[in-house]
C-alpha cells in the first residue's frame, strides 16, 4: 500500500496589511490507494486502513480503489 501524505504551504499575501507576517497556513493533504481495502496480507481490514488515516491526521483525503457494493469485499462499502 502506498501512502502520501503531502503539506502544502498556503499564503494570502493580499489579505494582509503591509508590515504584517502572518503565519503560514499548511494544509495536508492525503492521497491513499487503498486497493479495495486489501493489505499486503491479502486481508480486507477497512479498520485497519482508518487507523493509518487516523493517525496521518490530514485535513483532506482522496482514496483511490474504493469498492461499492461488489463481491471481492463481500458487499462491504
Amino acid at each position: 500500500m502506498r501512502l502520501l501524505l503531502l503539506p502544502l504551504m498556503l499564503g494570502f499575501s493580499g489579505l494582509v496589511h503591509a508590515g504584517d507576517t502572518p503565519a503560514p497556513k499548511v494544509l495536508r493533504v492525503l492521497t491513499y490507494n487503498i486497493h479495495h481495502g486489501e493489505g499486503t496480507d491479502d486481508k480486507v481490514d477497512l479498520a485497519r486502513l482508518a487507523e493509518v488515516i487516523k493517525v496521518s491526521k490530514p485535513d483532506l483525503v482522496a482514496l483511490q480503489e474504493v469498492d461499492r457494493n461488489t463481491t471481492r469485499t463481500k458487499k462491504t462499502d
